[in-house]
């Protein structure tokens, strides 16, 4: 019984009318609404330009979920502050459904990083799902005088502060991690910071920076014709896109873990009904081989999940950067 019948054969005053438009009527609305998501183009905000390796895969989800759901994905590259000028922007946009957010571990490592960004990774947010992990990898230039991860480590110990290292940005996970594995090994190098991994790896390859930790998926292009060396990989397994790269866990740091992940967030009070449609939506992609092919030539290892496990991940990533980025002292205000 739909909800005009049924208001209509229970309800008989005047008065009683006037309360069925709180108790009967608004209800079915809302149930309206949500039974007929999305009916219009939805927006997926990137923090980052278009082409870099979030974009990409960013990208790649919005295409399937367009085909999916029949309706347009339109991704928003609002690149800036590492991220978090994206997260300023989502934290404020209306909790309907119909704009979301390609997060990466930036907006836990960027919270604990400056003072005061007017977000909170879990009280602004909803998480939806997590999509894919990427580890970091430790690439040298070609003429520098070390072939393997061992040689590496004892040629810098060797020489501190002799090495230069480049990164994606100040306070990016490609960063930090670099100074969790110099802290693992006891090494010390120069950072040289730069506005995203192009530019920061296309220097190593040109012999102006000595070495540089991307992630798997912003190196491949380079690996593929042999212009980076690869040393390690910093995951506790081998990469599948790369599985003759030793680990630094098996290698030169027991247990050593640093990747970047990615993931789909709204902003915070979207219905549930409308987080667990969207997270039933990217797990049906993600279960594409398709879709999976292209994440897996990136480097890329798919991580599909629920929507509290990813609420839990982010949790567990929040507390576990707070300490990290406390401890080195590093604040970026």
């Amino acid at each position: 019984m739909n909800c005009e019948k049924r208001a209509h054969g229970i309800l008989r005053t005047p008065f009683a009318l006037a309360i069925a438009g709180l108790t009967f009527i608004a209800p079915c609305q809302a149930q309206s609404e949500t039974d007929t998501y999305p009916s219009k183009p939805m927006r997926l905000i990137v923090g980052f330009t278009p082409a870099a390796a979030t974009d990409l895969v960013a990208r790649a989800l919005a295409q399937k979920l367009s085909d999916q759901m029949n309706i347009s994905v339109i991704v928003d590259n609002r690149p800036g502050a590492g991220g978090s000028l994206a997260y300023v922007i989502g934290a404020k946009a209306a909790p309907d459904g119909y704009t979301l957010m390609f997060n990466t571990g930036g907006l836990v490592q960027n919270y604990a990083l400056y003072s005061n960004l007017p977000y909170h990774p879990l009280r602004d947010f909803a998480p939806i799902a997590m999509v894919s992990q990427s580890p970091l990898l430790l690439v040298a230039k070609s003429s520098l005088p070390t072939a393997t991860i061992g040689e590496f480590v004892n040629y810098a110990r060797k020489n501190p502060d002799k090495l230069s290292y480049s990164s994606a940005g100040n306070g990016n996970v490609t960063h930090l991690g670099n100074i969790l594995f110099q802290q693992a090994v006891g090494i010390k190098a120069v950072h040289i910071p730069y506005n995203g991994s192009a530019p920061a790896l296309t220097d190593v390859i040109g012999g102006r920076i000595d070495y540089s930790t991307p992630t798997v998926a912003s190196a491949m292009p380079f690996l593929a014709d042999k212009r980076l060396r690869p040393l390690v990989v910093m995951s506790l397994k081998r990469s599948a896109a790369l599985p003759d790269v030793p680990t630094a866990s098996e290698t030169v740091a027991p247990q050593f873990e640093v990747s970047s992940w990615n993931g789909v967030i709204a902003p915070a009070k979207t219905p549930s009904s409308i987080i667990a449609r969207l997270n039933r939506e990217i797990s049906t992609a993600m279960q594409s081989q398709e879709f999976r092919s292209r994440l897996l030539a990136t480097g890329a290892e798919p991580m599909p999940g629920g929507a509290a496990d990813y609420k839990n991940y982010i949790s567990s990533e929040l507390n576990r950067w707070t300490a990290i980025i406390k401890a080195s002292g590093l604040k970026l205000d």
